[in-house]
């Protein structure tokens, strides 16, 4: 029988694929309610998700960015966001991913980041570690706040609270990166690309894959307040977990 994990690779390939032989094409944005931008692509991959897990896992329930929660009855449920990335996608910066995530009765069970333009999947299972196209990463060792690679994710409702952030932040560390997906960022924590990430104002298919990838990967995730993430968390810093304390002084002052 397949396994979830499989599923959830096949699933996010699959959407990739979609997303790689669109986006050179003319890719129309509209504004959703929450001034976010959509394509139709977006839909495309998402409607592909589902039906790759509604295949193999029927009565599951799924919560997805473009067309909601279908059901909260069963103890599972997935979270997918089929395009992370989109103003990126739409103005044909090749940075954007593919992000699902199961949980069970709560908790995280497994993620997948798929990378269609670089073909580099990450995953990670509960228990079972982090991993990019089969091979296990870790986060980085970097010990020192003045040299910590540090990124940043915000929704457009975070303008003013990342700006005072930023401002601060910037100030102490080495290197800000802003590079428009939430998740792959998140990978990029987890696999010591990055240092550390904080992400303002996010919906839990925005970080879900991601925060399991760098809990597995040996990283921590908290909120602003330094309580453990929650699928309820919308503000959320992650890092190696090296000066995870530094970095929450900063956003409590």
């Amino acid at each position: 029988m397949i396994t979830e994990l499989e599923v959830a690779k096949k699933a996010a390939q699959e959407a990739g694929e979609i997303l790689r032989e669109h986006f050179q094409k003319s890719n129309a944005v509209t504004l959703k309610v929450d001034k976010s931008f959509q394509t139709k692509v977006d839909k495309l991959a998402e409607s592909r998700i589902i039906s790759t897990i509604k295949d193999s896992f029927p009565d599951h329930s799924i919560n997805a960015e473009e067309s909601g929660l279908s059901s909260a009855s069963s103890k599972y449920l997935w979270l997918i966001d089929p395009l992370d990335g989109t103003t990126n996608y739409a103005t044909h910066v090749p940075f954007f991913s593919v992000s699902i995530a199961l949980v069970e009765n709560g908790n995280l069970k497994l993620g997948v980041v798929y990378d269609p333009n670089n073909k580099e999947l990450f995953h990670a299972e509960l228990g079972n570690g982090s991993w990019l196209n089969d091979s296990p990463i870790k986060v980085s060792e970097t010990n020192k706040l003045n040299e910590f690679k540090l990124g940043y994710s915000r929704s457009g409702r975070a303008k003013e609270m990342f700006a005072d952030i930023f401002a601060k932040a910037e100030k102490l560390t080495r290197t800000p990166k802003i590079l428009g997906s939430t998740a792959l960022q998140l990978c990029y924590v987890a696999s010591g690309r990055l240092d550390a990430d904080i992400s303002f104002s996010q919906e839990p298919w925005d970080i879900a894959a991601g925060v399991l990838m760098i809990q597995e990967a040996g990283g921590i995730v908290t909120d602003f307040s330094g309580s453990p993430w929650s699928i309820n968390s919308k503000d959320v810093v992650v890092s190696n977990d090296k000066i995870h304390e530094e970095l929450l002084k900063i956003l409590k002052n």
